[in-house]
């Protein structure tokens, strides 16, 4: 099933695997029948969309931090 299931096109633009990943979106798009324009790909490569994740996020949000205490004491 591996070879069969591409890779997610989110994950390889994050990874700054452009090229793979606008293949596999093209290859979605004819699929359903849906056209992919080069503004889109645009969009997608934009530095708005690349962003860093730490933990310090959990623990910044009060929400968040009692969701994370809540979920490690449960485990």
């Amino acid at each position: 099933m591996y070879r069969l299931i591409d890779e997610s096109p989110r994950w390889l633009l994050s990874k700054g695997k452009n090229e793979k990943a606008f293949k596999i979106i093209r290859k979605m798009s004819k699929m359903n029948k849906v056209p992919f324009s080069v503004e889109s790909q645009e969009l997608m490569v934009s530095p708005s969309t690349k962003f860093t994740t730490t933990f310090l996020i959990l623990i910044r949000n009060r929400e968040l931090a009692v969701r994370v205490v809540i979920l490690m004491l449960s485990w």
